[in-house]
């Protein structure tokens, strides 16, 4: 809080100096974001309770603005989003702070783990009984993961299908050594 109390006053003349605080509210930011994601987790974990869905809607209309938040930010990182929402199937439900903590997660695993050189390629996908998205990208090669790095992917992995089963979805993995898919299907409502 300090750092921003400093540079909403504009006592700060050397822009080095603004920089490194810039960077250490950033850091304090990643904590917090961290601590609460750590806390949703917990509560995901241990709470039994019914998850509240919205209305029904399109699945397009439902993801439209996030997909686009998503590819401006993959797209300031370095990556090449190619995404195609296309109308069609039926009206799906679901709890929003659930979809922006699932898309939070594959974005973030994207820039972690995903090469730069090979487009990140999300689809909707319309079935008989239920609609999605699927996300497939390229796995970074020259990446040295570490052990602890692909356990914290599983467990991230690992709420998404939960949170998806919540809403009465599912998601499904596909990965080799190269390519990394998912897929989020949700029935019709």
């Amino acid at each position: 809080m300090i750092y921003t109390e400093i540079l909403r006053k504009k006592e700060i003349k050397d822009t080095g100096q603004i920089q490194e605080y810039i960077e250490k509210i950033d850091r304090k930011a990643h904590q917090i974001k961290q601590l609460s994601d750590n806390i949703f987790e917990y509560a995901l974990i241990t709470e039994e309770t019914e998850v509240k869905l919205g209305n029904p809607e399109p699945l397009e209309s439902v993801f439209y603005d996030l997909l686009s938040e998503a590819a401006f930010y993959l797209t300031e990182h370095g990556y090449t989003p190619d995404i195609r929402l296309e109308k069609g199937g039926g009206n799906i439900r679901v709890n929003m702070e659930y979809i922006n903590r699932i898309l939070d997660n594959l974005v973030s695993n994207i820039i972690k783990y995903a090469d730069h050189s090979s487009p990140v390629v999300i689809r909707s996908v319309y079935g008989d009984k239920e609609g999605g998205l699927s996300f497939e990208n390229q796995k970074n090669e020259n990446s040295s993961l570490s052990k602890k790095k692909e356990e914290s992917t599983n467990i991230g992995i690992h709420n998404i299908c939960k949170m998806m089963k919540k809403m009465h979805g599912y998601c499904k993995v596909e990965q080799n050594t190269h390519t990394f898919k998912i897929l989020l299907q949700f029935p019709y409502a």
